[in-house]
């Protein structure tokens, strides 16, 4: 293998193993959370279909850090504006507190409660998207409801402190080292630096 091959494979090699040490590490789902979002329902005993425009606050309560965190408690307050075709109006407040122990590893979390599934998707520190579907009763009326959001941080979540490598018990394994230069890279620069004298 001529020295133009050897660097080509060593370069190929670099930028593979770079991808995966900057892949990006599951996020926090902990802190508050705003969200809005749109959908449709329909109220037991009415063919009649509504639309719903949802505004609220969730907040999240966590144990652990990314990749390995529990989830302890899932709490929103939400207002629901409804209306239909032939005219019906009307604003309704919702309230769920749901305690729970979920473990969220990769971004993506699904829980239920009093009817409702709710399916939520962290695609970066300060964004997700939710999906709400199910039936609940809202305001003494059964309602089946369909409905996406868009949540956003206020704030940038929480991170755990990390263990200095004296007080860390035991190592660590897995996962992938995002924001640090890994001693694996190093090694594969080696060879690039020798063909290139």
């Amino acid at each position: 293998m001529n020295k133009r091959s050897l660097f080509a494979v060593a370069v190929v090699a670099f930028v593979l193993t770079a991808s995966v040490s900057w892949a990006v590490e599951p996020y926090l789902a902990r802190g508050n959370w705003y969200f809005s979002g749109k959908g449709t329902g329909t109220v037991a005993g009415s063919s009649e279909t509504i639309t719903a425009t949802i505004t609220g606050t969730a907040v999240v309560i966590s144990t652990g850090e990314a990749g390995d965190e529990w989830i302890t408690n899932f709490s929103e307050r939400s207002t629901w504006r409804l209306s239909s075709t032939n005219g019906y109006s009307n604003t309704y407040t919702l309230s769920e507190n749901i305690p729970m122990s979920y473990h969220n590893t990769d971004n993506r979390y699904v829980f239920s409660d009093s009817g409702l599934t709710w399916d939520c998707t962290i695609l970066d520190e300060n964004t997700a998207t939710m999906t709400c579907k199910g039936t609940t009763v809202i305001d003494g009326y059964r309602a089946t409801v369909n409905i996406k959001y868009n949540a956003s941080r206020n704030a940038t979540p929480d991170i755990p402190d990390t263990p200095s490598p004296s007080s860390s018990g035991g190592d660590s394994g897995g996962g992938c080292s995002v924001g640090a230069f890994s001693p694996l890279l190093g090694l594969l620069l080696v060879p690039l630096v020798l063909l290139r004298r």
